[in-house]
């Protein structure tokens, strides 16, 4: 079998400066960058849920278009304001936080005295000793849907 090695030193050739500068951003922003994705994902969802245009969407936040175009691309840094601009102008959350320590817990387990939380709680962490630090310290991956009372 033959090779064609002028065409494949033509594929094969280094990357350029610009594509691992680009590279290493997004290693260094990776977290961030992932929410941003899920917040256009949900943009996306509720604007068609809602039969409402980025413009529309756009005027009812009091930014441009083209603003509302770069949120839904799922790569902008954005602002807790933003986010409340975002969700007043859909009329719906497009986030949601971590209440309280124990809010991975189902929710017939909301009307249980303290003590009966506290149990809860322990064998939870029994049960998942990686899952321990995030129960005690209330905090929930982005991909977990957390009730926080609305």
């Amino acid at each position: 079998m033959a090779y064609n090695l002028k065409k494949l030193a033509e594929i094969a050739k280094p990357r350029d400066a610009e594509s691992v500068k680009q590279e290493e951003w997004r290693k260094e922003n990776r977290e961030w960058l992932v929410l941003s994705q899920e917040i256009a994902l949900s943009i996306f969802f509720f604007l068609k849920k809602e039969n409402m245009t980025q413009k529309e969407l756009a005027e009812k936040m009091g930014v441009s278009p083209t603003y509302v175009g770069k949120l839904l691309k799922g790569k902008e840094n954005l602002t807790l304001e933003t986010i409340v601009k975002i969700q007043q102008a859909l009329g719906h959350s497009i986030i949601q936080l971590a209440c309280n320590p124990h809010a991975d817990m189902k929710t017939d387990e909301v009307n249980m005295t303290t003590e009966d939380v506290a149990q809860v709680a322990k064998n939870k962490r029994r049960k998942s000793a990686s899952h321990t630090s995030q129960a005690y310290l209330g905090v929930t991956s982005s991909r977990q849907s957390v009730p926080c009372g609305r």
